[in-house]
This record gives structure tokens, sequence and C-alpha cells, in this order.
């Protein structure tokens, strides 16, 4: 049920981030287009060509939106941009999801740790915990009593009691080990996808600028005119891709960081924990392997 919440909340804040950004694209390229258009019923061209010097018809063409122009260059830069603004709401709905998720488990965890430390003992622990939400520390903790519970079932088994306790420990362990690793896969989820999207991202934007740059002077060489006013058009709307590959990679980095920081945070506490915890099985094993030596004697 918590795994089915988190995939809905995490879909609900990937189409808000996705609807969000294709907003302001749409809105700028309108906004460009409609300059454009008040340019063209305004500025007559032939007096606008005889009047302006190259400076002026520059800021002129920069004036309309370089997005809208860029999504009419060609159908692989269009491509490529919208390809990494979907990358961009990715990372970041990743990145907020896992932070916040992250947060959540690391504070349940500490609650469970101040009941874990005030409880009389192990078997009222176990009670209590099926009302806890779940955690890292409770997840430890569970599958270490289970296997604390099928030790002692086996105590009276013709096994030696100093032979039952080393087994017992060593099954203790591996299950402590095995519930670590458990914890840290769930809590490096989608973690992946962060990295992935950071050195990518740039790769992807180069080549969209690297494949505007080519048309721009593809469009020169069959116009003729090499000019600065010819050139930096073109130039510019290829350089977006650039731009939109790194707004997709820092927030990627930026996330991948952070997640890797907390959940590095909590695995220490749960290391802690399990150290915590295997010390108390250990005392109370040898509590119960001296009690059964006493007994073997009489």
């Amino acid at each position: 049920m918590n795994t089915t919440k988190k995939k809905i909340s995490f879909l609900l804040l990937f189409l808000s981030l996705l609807s969000f950004n294709l907003k302001v694209v749409f809105a700028s390229s309108l906004e460009g287009e409609s300059k454009d258009s008040e340019s063209s019923q305004f500025l007559p061209s032939d007096e606008l060509l005889k009047n302006l010097d190259t400076e002026e018809s520059l800021s002129e063409t920069f004036g309309s939106s370089i997005i809208s122009r860029s999504l009419q260059s060609g159908m692989v830069v269009s491509l490529v941009l919208f390809l990494l603004i979907f990358l961009s709401v990715v990372a970041w709905a990743i990145m907020i999801e896992k932070l916040i998720y992250l947060n959540y488990v690391q504070r349940k965890s500490r609650n469970f740790l101040d009941k874990f430390w005030g409880a009389s003992s192990l078997s009222d622990l176990h009670t209590l915990s099926k009302n806890l939400p779940d955690s890292p520390a409770k997840q430890v903790f569970i599958n270490g009593y289970d296997e604390l519970v099928k030790s002692n079932q086996t105590q009276n088994s013709n096994l030696p009691a100093s032979l039952w306790m080393g087994v017992s420990l060593d099954n203790f362990q591996r299950v402590l080990i095995k519930s670590k690793r458990q914890v840290k896969k769930q809590m490096e989820n989608y973690v992946s996808y962060l990295a992935i999207i950071a050195s990518v991202a740039p790769f992807i934007g180069l080549f969209g600028t690297v494949w505007g740059i080519m048309n721009s002077f593809e469009g020169i060489a069959r116009s003729g005119n090499a000019s600065l006013a010819a050139v930096a058009p073109g130039i510019s709307e290829a350089l977006i891709a650039t731009a939109f590959g790194l707004a997709a990679a820092i927030p990627a980095v930026i996330g991948y960081n952070l997640a890797h920081s907390k959940i590095r945070s909590v695995l220490l506490d749960v290391e802690n924990f399990n150290s915590d915890f295997l010390n108390i099985i250990e005392r109370h094993l040898s509590l119960t392997h001296s009690s059964s030596e006493k007994n073997q004697q009489d």
C-alpha cells in the first residue's frame, strides 16, 4: 500500500512539473510570435532595411523569442529540446520525491530508535512495532527478532550449547547484514536515474547545438550572406539546446548528491543500531548458554 501511494504521488508530481515546463515553453513561443507579428505590422520591411544599421537589426532579431525560433529550426532540434525538458522534469520529480521520502524515513527511524531504548523488553517492543510506521530501523529489528525467535526454538536440540550459540550468532549477523542491504536498496530506488540524467543531458544538448549550427551554416551557404546579422540568430538558436542540457543536468547532480548524503546518514543510523542490537543479542545468547551449561552440570 505504501509503495502504491509513493508511485501515485511521484506520478502526480511528475505530471505537474511537466505541465508547468510545457506552459513556460509555449508561453514563450507565443510571446515571440506575437512580437514578430507586431513588428512586421507596424514596421515596413523596406524602410527597416534602409534605415537600420547592423546593430539595430540584430537587436530586432533577438527581440523575438529564441525558444520559439528554436522549436521552428527543425525536427531534430525540437525533439532534443522536448527530450531535455522531459529529462529536467524527471530529475526534479525524482529529487523532490526522494528528499521528502528520505527525510520521512530518517525521522521515523530515529523515532523507532527512541522507542527501542525506552522499551522494557524486546518482546514488548516487537508488539509495539506493529503499530509504528515503517522505517529502516524497524525493518532491521523485526528481521532480527524473528531470527532470535527461531534460534530460541532450536535451543533444546541435540546441538551442544557452545555450538548452538555460535550458529545462532552467525545467523543473526547474516540477517542484520541482509536487512541493511534491503534497506539500502529501497532507499536508492530511482537515484540511479539522476546519475544517468546528469551524465547524458549535457551531451544530448551538445548534439542539438551541433545539429543546429550545422543547419545554420547550410542556410548561410544557400543564401550567400555571411554577415553577423545572418549568422548570430542561427547560432543562438543552436546554443539554447546546450542551455537546456545544463538545465536538466544541474538539478540531477544536486539531487543525486543530496540523496546519497541523506542515504549515508540513514545507513549510519542503521549500522549503529545493528551493532547495539547485536551486542544485546550476544549478551542474551551468552546468558542462555551459561544457563544451559548449568542445567547440564546439574
